[in-house]
């Protein structure tokens, strides 16, 4: 269950002076290193929680670009909400590894952490939402994709596989 802090309770239900930092991670296998970006124009510093995927602990520079989460389309049928992703501004560097992304088999995992201005020791949200892009395009300048929860109504369970190998017992 994901928890916010109270501080960051307080942001979201009042106008406090205190602005809320929205930051976003997209990691995947083909990446020098994960894609940190925190909406707005400045570039922001902040510390990852100490479990983070990638440099936990670690305080890791956020690019300032403009982003913004597109709400799910409300559905009838069973089918899994995803909801948008656009960043505008991005570089050709973050193009590149992204189009690289796109045409391996791997998942594109991504985490959305929210900071408060005034304490960015740790991300106000705990854990951390994280998910996966789906259907991402590239262009010169912005980067599009849907985003999507695993489908744990459809997962094996018990997750482990009991084989003759793995548990001798099963005659």
């Amino acid at each position: 269950m994901t928890t916010l802090t109270q501080a960051l309770e307080e942001a979201y239900s009042t106008t406090v002076a205190v602005p809320i930092i929205d930051t976003i991670e997209i990691r995947h296998p083909a990446f020098t290193s994960p894609v940190r970006v925190a909406r707005g124009f400045d570039d922001v510093d902040a510390t990852l929680e100490a479990d983070a995927p990638v440099d936990p602990g670690q305080t890791v520079t956020f690019l300032g670009l403009m982003f913004e989460f597109i709400p799910p389309q409300q559905r009838d049928s069973g089918a899994l909400p995803t909801f948008g992703l656009q960043i505008d501004g991005v570089s050709l560097q973050i193009a590149r590894e992204l189009d690289a992304a796109v045409a391996s088999l791997d998942i594109i995992e991504i985490t959305y952490r929210p900071y408060l201005a005034n304490d960015l020791t740790a991300p106000h949200m705990n854990p951390p939402l994280s998910a996966q892009l789906k259907d991402v395009s590239v262009n010169a300048t912005r980067v599009s994709a849907r985003v999507g929860f695993k489908d744990l109504t459809n997962m094996r369970f018990p997750r482990r596989l009991y084989t003759r190998e793995n548990a001798p017992g099963l005659g």
